[in-house]
């Protein structure tokens, strides 16, 4: 049964963020908003996305990308001032990743 379940997760996933992305191209464009804000309510959004996994299936990796995607399209600029600050908390995110990731290894056995 959860293999049938994939598709509507992935189409699900994609439908949801391409709407979020473009309702968030309609407020980017109605309302002055700080880089630093939009980020962390991409954020916000995507760890939402992460949390209704577990009511609804939906692909919250895709979710996010179409996200990125409609907002490529309809306001390049801001995606690009976007993806800079993404680009720097990624930098911070990337140490506590493989700190974490090699803090649940093994070593010993």
């Amino acid at each position: 049964m959860s293999f049938l379940m994939v598709p509507v997760e992935i189409v699900l996933g994609i439908s949801l963020g391409a709407a979020i992305g473009f309702l968030f191209s309609l407020v980017f464009k109605r309302f002055h908003i700080r880089d630093t804000k939009r980020v962390l309510l991409i954020l916000m959004i995507a760890f939402v996305f992460h949390k209704l996994e577990e009511v609804l299936p939906v692909a919250t990796l895709l979710g996010v990308m179409a996200i990125d995607f409609v907002l490529r399209e309809r306001l390049p600029v801001a995606a690009d001032r976007i993806a800079g600050k993404m680009e720097r908390i990624w930098v911070v995110a990337e140490i506590f990743l493989f700190v974490l990731v090699g803090a649940s290894v093994n070593v010993l056995r």
